[in-house]
């Protein structure tokens, strides 16, 4: 019997503002599916859809004046999938998920509080520790023992997971240390972290890595002038985490 070919939506957006973090982990997750499944991206017009067009999905675009709702109504309307899995922080209602149930369409909602939980078919909470109490105002209490959180459901990029075994365990003398918080770092917490940093006065060489859509580069810059030698700053590299002794990461895709 032919195995059938599931239209697997995924529904995320990425830009300045919010980061990359929902875009990138959905890629990881598309690459294995579109093995042997049909995968299409809903998302917003940003120049952070190289990163889609890279790994050859197509793309549906949501246009610049519509609602999320009427997105969702256009998206079912046309591409009519199977599955959409939905990894975007809004306040989905009962009544803007509708579509999919009347037509049989699966919805997995993943990291968002919202009342559209109720309609999902699946819940995945990729984190290691998640207070189900912020459920309850949405959810059966069975709802919330079938929602699927944990370590084991944290999405790691390929280039993470290669990284092990190429790990060397000695510490160096002085240590190493690498911060890093994400390609774009919507809320600039790199900008908190250099000054507390260089307060502390650790005998350590400290890495700094920037991502390509680094939101703030000219505060940056600013701040790299009156720091001490033992700080540098590079482009983001996997390289320079071999080599680290203490990783800072904030939780994105990286963690």
């Amino acid at each position: 019997m032919e195995k059938k070919i599931f239209k697997i939506v995924f529904r995320c957006d990425a830009s300045a503002d919010i980061g990359l973090g929902h875009l990138i982990r959905c890629l990881v997750v598309a690459k294995e599916l579109q093995k042997q499944n049909q995968v299409i991206f809903a998302t917003n017009k940003d120049n952070t859809n190289s990163y889609i067009k890279n790994n050859s999905f197509e793309i549906f675009f949501k246009e610049k004046d519509e609602t999320e709702e009427d997105f969702l109504k256009r998206l079912n309307y046309i591409i009519h999938p199977d599955i959409i899995v939905i990894d975007k922080k809004y306040p989905y209602s009962i009544e803007s998920l509708n579509d999919f149930k009347q037509n049989s369409i699966k919805i997995i909602m993943i990291d968002n509080v919202c009342e559209g939980l109720s309609e999902c078919d699946e819940i995945i909470f990729p984190n290691a520790h998640l207070d189900k109490r912020v459920l309850k105002k949405y959810l059966s209490e069975k709802q919330i023992n079938q929602v699927k959180t944990g370590p084991e459901y944290i999405i790691l990029r390929d280039e993470i997971l290669a990284l092990r075994g190429k790990i060397n365990y000695s510490i160096h003398n002085p240590q190493n240390i690498v911060v890093t918080t994400g390609g774009t770092d919507p809320e600039g917490v790199l900008l908190k972290l250099i000054p507390w940093l260089k307060e502390m006065k650790l005998e350590a060489n400290i890495t700094i890595l920037t991502g390509q859509a680094f939101k703030y580069k000219n505060e940056l810059e600013k701040l790299i002038i009156s720091l001490p030698d033992n700080f540098k700053v590079h482009p983001y590299s996997l390289e320079k985490f071999k080599k680290a002794d203490i990783i800072i990461c904030t939780f994105g895709v990286n963690i």
